[in-house]
This record gives C-alpha cells, structure tokens and sequence, in this order.
C-alpha cells in the first residue's frame, strides 16, 4: 500500500510541477517585446516612428518635430535655391556646383550632413531603445519565477515552492 501512495505523489508532484510549469511559460509570454528591426525600419521611414514604438513617447516627439522641420527646410531651400539660380528667361539651364555660391554651398552641405547624421542618429537610438525595452521587460518578469522543488526517497517525501517578488 506504501508503494501506490508513493506512485500517487509522484503522479501528483509531476502534474503539479507540469501544471506550474505551463503557468510560467504563459507568464514569460504574455509581454511584447519591440522588435529592433521593425523600430529601425520606422525610425527610417519617418523620424521618431520607431521611439514612439518602443513607448519612448518624448524621444519621439523631438524626432518627429525634426523630420517636419527638415522637410519644411527641403521645400524652403529649394524654392530659394530655385529662385536665385534660375533666369528671368527661364531657360531650364542646369545650374554647376561650380557657380554656386560659397555660402549656399555651405549651407547645403550642412543640410544634408544634419539630414543624414540626424536620421543615423535616430535609426540607432531607436534599435538600442527597443533593446533597452526589451532588457527592461524581461528584468520586470525574471522576479516572477515559481520553482518547485520535491525530494523522494524510501522512507520520506518532502515537497517545496518557492517565488520571488
């Protein structure tokens, strides 16, 4: 008779122990972690995207008040560029690097460094930023672990749960 009551705590402590175990499982599961490719692909089609997908809300903000400021400076700088270099004949003539000013140089080749700089900037902020969410994810769930732990033997049984909060 000893040995069906052991077979029966057996039977118990692996379908407790079965039954937990899926319970974590679901636990470690039911987060989202931000895939850093998918915030670098949005980051990359428009600035700040990619912080707002990894809840990085004022990150994001300062981005995409970036994006819409350089897109206003593209329009704005090719209508002044436009206007300056194009005669009253309106001859579609190709304007040289050459006969540029040194001063409108300057200012398009700023422009266009502080364009790509900044859209490197933010491709990189926003993989490292998804990273960072996820690293912080998964710090919040490692505490909820459950563990159980039995001991059998001949003669005694013992049986132990444990979690960390």
């Amino acid at each position: 008779m000893l040995k069906y009551n052991k077979i029966i705590v057996v039977i118990f402590i692996l379908f407790f122990s079965v039954t937990l175990y899926s319970e974590v499982e679901k636990d470690e599961y039911c987060y989202n972690e931000k895939d850093p490719f998918v915030a670098g692909l949005l980051s990359a089609t428009m600035l700040g995207l990619g912080q707002i997908y990894t809840k990085d809300y004022l990150k994001g903000s300062i981005f995409v008040f970036t994006d819409l400021l350089q897109k206003g400076m593209i329009i704005y700088l090719a209508s002044y560029l436009s206007d300056r270099y194009t005669d009253d004949d309106k001859n579609d003539k190709i304007v040289e690097w050459r006969e540029i000013d040194n001063a409108d140089r300057s200012v398009l080749i700023g422009f266009i460094v502080f364009y790509f700089g900044s859209r490197l900037y933010c491709i990189v902020d926003a993989i490292s930023g998804a990273n960072r969410y996820n690293e912080n994810l998964r710090k919040e769930y490692s505490g909820k672990d459950i563990k159980l732990n039995y001991h059998l033997t001949t003669e005694s049984f013992g049986l132990g749960l444990s979690s960390n909060f």
